[in-house]
Order: C-alpha cells, then structure tokens, then sequence
C-alpha cells in the first residue's frame, strides 16, 4: 500500500508545489445514473429524534457490506484553489486538505476501524484495511448538495475509472455551507449501466457550523477540519457497514451505525493508526451492546465503540537494520511529518522521512561526501529544510530542500570550525547558524532569504562543547554554552542583527553542555548535567532568571534533550546510568518523577521532537546501531 500511495501523492504533490491542482475532465453523457437512498449525519439538534424509536439491535437486510475500501477525497468547489494555496503557504487555520489526508491514511487497521469489523454481508466482513489514493481537487463551481444525483455526477465527472470490486468510496468536499438539518450524507449509484457499483459521501463546508461542530478543544485541529473529520469518521463507517442504504447493516428505525452513536464521546480523542488524534464519534456495535462493553449513546444504550484513546508510550520501532554513527537529527515542518538526518557507516549524510502519515520511508543518501560529528537541521516552513554539517575541510557545509528537491552540498566559508553546528529558524527565508571556532570563541552567521552573511565572533569568550539555542520569536534568540571555567553562559540578540554580549546564569559549575527550550516569547527553559550528575534547571520569565532548580536526585549519564508541545509543558529526555532511556514532564503546575521508557539500552544521547499539541517522538541508537524510535500521543 505504502509504495502505491507514494505514487499517487507524487502527482498531487507537484500539482500542489504550482498552487493548481486543477482537473481538466470531461463530464460522460451516459453517467451517473440515479443513486439509491441516502444515509444522513444529521446536525447535533435533529440528531437526537429517532433514538427513542429504535430497535437498539442492528439486523442485517441481506445485502452488501464493504470488506475494505478504496478510497479518494475530492475537493469541489472555486474556493478551493485559494484555500489550497493558502494551505500550501503554511497560513495558520488552513489545515483541511492536508488534514483530511491525514485522517484517511490512519483510519486503516485502527481501532477506530475495527468498530466495524463484527458487521458480515453476502460479500465477507468488514475488515478494517483501507486504501487511500489521495484527494482530487476541482475548481468548477460545486452544488449546494441538495440533490445527490449532483453528488454522483461529480464522482463520475472526476473519476473516469472507478474501483472494479465495488469498494471505491469516493468523499466529496464542497465549499458551500449546509442548507438543511444535514451535516454529510452516503448513498450509492453507478456511473455506467455496466459499470462497478460505487459508493459517495457529501460534506458540507462545516466552518463556523456549531450544529456541526464536535467541541475539539485539543488544539491540534482547525474548527472547520474538525468538524469534517467528526462526519467523515460517521459516514465512512456507514458506508463500509450499509454501502446501499438499508440494503445492509441498520436498525427498525432505518438508524445507521454511526446514526446510533452521533454526537456522543466516550474519550477526548481517538487514536488512528498513525498516530494522528481526532474527536470522532463512536459507531454502534450489537456486540457491545449485548456484552454491555459499550457506552451509552444518547439514548442511554450501551453500544458504542470508539476504538483506542491516546495513552502511553508506543514500544520501540526499529527503523530499518543500517548502522549510523552518533546521535540522529530530527526536525517536523507540519503535522505527521517528520524528517530524520544520520551520519552513516559510509561516512555521508542520510535522512528518511515519515512523510504520508502512515509509513516511514526507507534511507536515501544525500550525496557521497563524507562529514564529521553530528547534523544540525532546520526547517524554515512547510517542504523547506536545512541541514548543517562540519565537513572533513572542518569547514561548514549546507544542503537544503526545496518542496521536494534537495540541493547539493554548499560551503558556507573556508574557515575551519570544531565540533557540530547548532542551527535555528523563528521564520520564512531567516536561519541562523552557530559554530564553536577554533579559537574556542562563538561565531555566528545568518541567512537572510537571499544571502548568507560572512561569520561573526560572539564575544571572545572559550567555551566547551555544542552551543544550545532557542528562538522566542522574530528576531529574538538566545545562545547558550558551558564556558571554560564549566559554568553556564548566555547571550541574546533583540533584533536579529546586535548582540547584548555574554551573561553568566550562576557561578555553579555544570557537566554538560546546556539544552534549551522555548514555549512562549517571554520564557526560556534551560537543562543542564550538575556536577553530581543529577539533571538542573533554571528559567527566563521575561524579566528575569531563577536560579537553579534540582530535577530528582538521579545521577543521568547523557546530555539532556528537551522539546516543549505547547504553551506551558515540557518533556525532558535523558539516558540513566542504567543506559535505558527516561523521560519527565512539566504539566504547567510541576515536575513529574522520571519514567523509565524500556528497559532496553541506548548508546546515544536521545533526539526529540514534536510534530503537534500533545504529540512527540524520540529517537536513539540502539545497541545495534541502528535507529530506534517511540511515541507518546500525549493526553
């Protein structure tokens, strides 16, 4: 599925990377014969009718279910080209396209779609394996949705070959708001006379919708995404379970699984197979309600499923056997993308992404040159990163992605550098990159959209190991390092281009170099190894430093690495003396104790990131050294 998926998103990526992904079809005369009755999520208010009325018992009426399905999403409507753009361009708030994307690839072998899987037709079960081949983006001016016969000329008109089996479910997505108690709908119908039977589904444009609207407070989701997930969550669990209306799975009532359960949240979010978390609806399950294992819909009925929460940490993945040397770099340009950057066996750079929100890819080599120590990447926006290396010259090297094409290597000046480079964006075409010379002393230079600068000295100061930096936001950055005499150091610029020169935070000798985390404008955490080996702590305000704070007792053996997923929290990452990986958090209030994440050894100081709210991945080298990688959906 991976490699099929990865083909089809290869042609919607380049459409995307020009800002039209425009369909130039022509409309079959002898298409779109009229559908079959439709099935309906109604609106939170009209919803709750017919639950009084219903048999709590599903029965099966004969017909067909959907053992799997083929999936597509197409976008209908002129307003789509500005919002894809906009989307494209990484505008908060326009994360529909990319978002219903992401939603279609994890609901595969979820528990959200094992809800279905005890529903059997003519036809088998209804498994839980989808396929999603992308979304499909026309312009032409979309119909209002009342009429489905609309509806299922535009899936004829856009797709010119549906799938044979009779599992193709083809999402439509307008750009008009609802006229009516309906949120979405599924129905049924052909495009030929002798062609396969396909199935549809309608949603409105649900921005702004609150009778639409699930509550998501998790901030990880638009309102209008939201929305849409909650109600593509609803039909495509009718459609798998009662593909022709009525025909399959439904109740006396004519109720649908997921008309059973509307509007009713057994948790916070669910958990699709990939790891993205959304606010969806359960779905009736006969089995649960006869078990009494379900919760109660809004009529009190204990048969609803929901599939798994978000809780806890994954175990480990190994990505791949391939040995790499050192710690990995790791960096997120959006939501369910990450891109991993390892010095392999050969001595070159390599880099694998998790790049559909469903698989990792496999490793590419990024060139035959070799390098010295550890990257440094960065991403500046979305389909946009950079990523530093100290070359065997012992010069500084950089190579840089754009949407999807990766430059070559590039020297960024002559002089020679010690140790690895520590890199940082606070926005479009700005990098700043700082480098420990050979003089000991920090020097810096920038990118500034069309140039880089020469190197700057930051002060005469020595200093030791790699230099930790944060940035607050435009123009606002903060350096720190371990000077010579083993205490902590810090120096700041306020507008990108003058520096305030060095600030000692406390006399109290450290072990480690610093590792340094921003959450806010006017907030600066910093973690350090105490000369008791235990981990430290001390933070900026906006006015001033605290001084040090000791974070448990437990002596660590690795440089703490730390990554904050929203306002006010914090995860820290360290290796314990048993080599075994910890973690502890702040939750806004306080510190958590450590927990021990496996019992399984690590050889490498942890690599962290945070690709949304609640969400985070760490990875390590394993005793193998290989790249080792796990998970928390954070709640």
């Amino acid at each position: 599925m991976r490699t099929q998926v990865q083909k089809h998103k290869v042609v919607l990526a380049i459409s995307r990377f020009v800002h039209a992904a425009l369909l130039s079809v022509l409309c079959c005369a002898a298409c779109a014969q009229q559908p079959l009755p439709i099935g309906i999520a109604r609106d939170r208010l009209s919803s709750t009718s017919n639950y009084s009325s219903s048999n709590p018992i599903m029965i099966y009426n004969g017909g067909k279910i959907m053992p799997t399905a083929s999936i597509y999403s197409i976008f209908w409507g002129s307003s789509w080209l500005t919002y894809s753009t906009q989307e494209f361009s990484g505008v908060p708030g326009f994360d529909k396209i990319d978002g219903i994307d992401s939603f279609y690839l994890g609901f595969s072998n979820s528990a959200y779609a094992q809800t279905s899987d005890e529903y059997i037709g003519s036809n088998g079960a209804a498994g839980p394996t989808t396929s999603y081949w992308g979304h499909l983006l026309d312009i032409s001016p979309a119909a209002d949705g009342s009429d489905q016969n609309a509806i299922l000329k535009e899936v004829c008109k856009v797709i010119t070959q549906p799938d044979p089996s009779g599992n193709g479910y083809y999402a439509v997505y307008g750009d008009r708001p609802r006229i009516n108690q309906k949120c979405a709908y599924h129905g049924s119908g052909f495009c030929s006379p002798f062609g396969p039977r396909l199935q549809f589904a309608y949603f409105y444009n649900l921005d702004g919708d609150a009778g639409c609207d699930p509550q998501d407070t998790s901030g990880l989701h638009s309102q209008g995404l939201a929305a849409l997930a909650n109600v593509s969550a609803h039909e495509l669990s009718e459609a798998r379970t009662d593909p022709v209306p009525y025909s399959g799975w439904a109740d006396s009532a004519n109720q649908e699984n997921g008309d059973k359960c509307a509007w009713t949240f057994n948790v916070p979010l669910v958990m699709l197979s990939d790891g993205g978390q959304w606010k969806i609806q359960g779905e009736w399950s006969n089995n649960a309600y006869i078990s009494g294992s379900g919760y109660a819909n809004k009529s009190g009925q204990k048969g609803c499923r929901s599939g798994s929460a978000p809780s806890g940490w994954s175990g480990y993945a190994q990505l791949e056997q391939k040995p790499i040397i050192g710690r990995p770099a790791v960096v997120s340009w959006g939501l369910d993308r990450c891109d991993l950057f390892v010095h392999g066996p050969d001595n070159a750079l390599w880099t694998k992404s998790w790049w559909n929100g469903a698989a990792w890819s496999g490793y590419t080599q990024l060139g035959p040159e070799p390098f010295l120590g550890d990257p440094s990447v960065v991403s500046m926006g979305r389909y946009l990163i950079d990523v530093f290396v100290q070359g065997t010259d012992n010069a500084l090297w950089t190579k840089s992605l754009r949407y999807g094409i990766w430059t070559g290597f590039t020297q960024l000046g002559p002089e020679p550098i010690v140790g690895p480079p520590s890199a940082v964006s606070w926005g479009p075409n700005r990098i700043d990159v700082f480098v420990r010379g050979t003089d000991n002393a920090l020097w810096w230079k920038f990118w500034n959209g069309s140039s880089w600068s020469g190197y700057t000295q930051l002060g005469p100061k020595s200093f030791l190991g790699q230099p930790s930096v944060v940035a607050r936001g435009p123009n606002l950055i903060d350096v720190f390092v371990q000077a010579t005499d083993g205490t902590l150091w810090t120096n700041r610029t306020l507008d990108g281009l003058h520096w305030s020169g060095y600030t000692q935070l406390g006399i109290e000798p450290i072990a480690s170099p610093p590792s340094a985390v921003s959450w806010g404008s006017n907030r600066i955490d910093v973690f350090v190894q105490g000369t008791d080996n235990a981990l430290w702590t001390k933070s900026w305000n906006g006015a001033s430093w605290s001084g040090y704070t000791q974070l448990g007792t437990e002596p660590i053996a690795s440089e703490p690495s730390v990554v904050s997923w929203g306002s006010n929290r914090i995860d820290v990452f360290v290796q314990g003396t048993d080599n075994a990986l910890w973690t502890k958090s702040w939750n806004g209030a306080s510190w958590s104790g450590y927990t021990q994440l496996g019992t399984e050894p690590i050889v490498s100081q942890p690599s962290v990131v945070s690709w949304g709210p609640r969400r985070i991945d760490v990875f390590v080298r394993g005793t193998d050294n290989a790249l080792w990688t796990k998970y928390e959906p954070h709640w």
